[in-house]
């Protein structure tokens, strides 16, 4: 599909078919890996941006879980996965096979090793999973800036080119560094950087274990859920949209001050590679949502961007959203967020002929909550713009509720 353009901005119009694929892949992992959705998104931004993303946390706090159940849902992806340690090599990332060759020179022969790369390795898949990546040597880690920052790579004086989308690593820890060895530049080389920690909701376990037991009763009776799929052409549409999103001034000079913040109050080294690089994921971001244009509130995604220790995770976070938005507008976006949902929930119910059930009930009654909110804030802000943007969510999404209710009654 054409990425077509409208007053100089894409046409978002013309793209939500594919962007309600996303969403839809989004709630469904949502639905059974709790307490990880901002994790969730911040993947399928990587995508979108053709950005890079790492993992910190311990074991099994879904690292891999996450990066395999939105792999699997595109049609058409080949996800290469290795755990690293010291004792790997390019080689085992580049090289399908090796064979070895008789050479003849005249009355000389002689014997070549021949290096085979069209098999399943890194340089051919469109997505990587690199696990304890700071347990792999320097050496090792150095051959991937390459494909990282250029999707090209080199194996024996030879220049090869990938279709590498987004790679993905993920690790216990953060390596000890002074800043200036090889892991450091290493580490600053992957935009995004998410700090996983284990479920903290005990209702939140319970779902989990609720949701294993159904899985591996479907297992068994071979009762396989239907899943929201992505293609990868509809993936490589939205990536050549999102540097046609627009930015307002406005969020760039926010970007650059919160940046300053962050290096003057926390001592955090933030490069200008990494600071320009968050644009595109504030443009990932903004059509995720289904946006034309990013928003100020779309700044808060800096967090996985301007802490470089897991020391700084809690402090850089609490300083970026203090600094972004009001109290009072992170509801409004929250709100928001949470109406969205909820109305793309209760469209698929209705698409599916499920129309009475208990869910589209559940969803509907969540609607009207979040109206209901939204008057209250509308009716104690002493601030016009607050108002204002409480009136444009409730004309929205009272439009959106009706259209459901029609739906529901044909």
């Amino acid at each position: 599909m054409a990425v077509q353009i409208k007053d100089n901005k894409v046409d978002v119009t013309k793209l939500m078919p594919i962007v309600q694929q996303f969403q839809g892949v989004r709630r469904e992992i949502e639905g059974f890996v709790f307490e990880r959705k901002d994790i969730i998104k911040m993947a399928l931004i990587a995508i979108m941006a053709k950005e890079h993303m790492l993992l910190i946390g311990p074991p099994g706090v879904a690292k891999s879980m996450i990066i395999n159940q939105i792999t699997q849902r595109i049609q058409g992806a080949s996800l290469f996965e290795i755990l690293m340690h010291s004792m790997v090599t390019e080689k085992d990332l580049f090289v399908s096979s090796v064979s070895t060759e008789q050479e003849a020179k005249g009355s000389i022969s002689s014997f070549r090793t021949v290096y085979h790369t069209d098999g399943a390795t890194l340089g051919n898949s469109l997505f990587a999973f690199l696990d304890e990546i700071y347990k792999s040597n320097e050496k090792t880690r150095d051959s991937l800036l390459q494909l990282m920052n250029e999707r090209k790579y080199s194996l024996n004086k030879k220049l090869y080119t990938s279709d590498m989308m987004a790679m993905f690593f993920a690790s216990n820890e953060l390596p000890e560094t002074d800043g200036t060895d090889g892991a450091a530049a290493f580490h600053d080389r992957i935009l995004i950087r998410a700090n996983i920690r284990p479920i903290s909701d005990p209702a939140n376990r319970m779902k989990v274990f609720k949701t294993q037991l159904a899985h591996r009763r479907n297992t068994v009776l071979n009762q396989v859920p239907n899943r929201s799929m992505m293609k990868i052409a509809d993936i490589r549409t939205l990536q050549n949209a999102v540097p046609l999103v627009y930015v307002p001034t406005e969020v760039m000079e926010r970007l650059v001050d919160l940046k300053e913040k962050v290096s003057q109050d926390l001592e955090i080294y933030i490069s200008d590679r990494r600071l320009e690089r968050t644009l595109t994921l504030l443009q990932a971001r903004a059509l995720l949502d289904g946006r034309n244009e990013v928003e100020r509130g779309d700044l808060t995604l800096a967090r996985f961007v301007f802490w470089t220790d897991t020391d700084h995770y809690d402090k850089v976070e609490s300083l970026v959203r203090n600094n972004v938005l009001t109290p009072e507008e992170r509801r409004l976006r929250d709100i928001k967020s949470a109406a969205f949902e909820l109305v793309q929930a209760a469209q698929k119910t209705i698409s599916d002929g499920d129309l009475w059930s208990i869910g589209i009930s559940e969803e509907m009654k969540g609607i009207q909550g979040c109206l209901q909110e939204l008057n209250e804030i509308k009716q104690r802000s002493n601030k016009q713009p607050i108002k204002n943007e409480a009136q444009k969510l409730l004309t929205s999404i009272v439009t959106e509720q009706k259209e459901l209710l029609d739906a529901q009654s044909k």
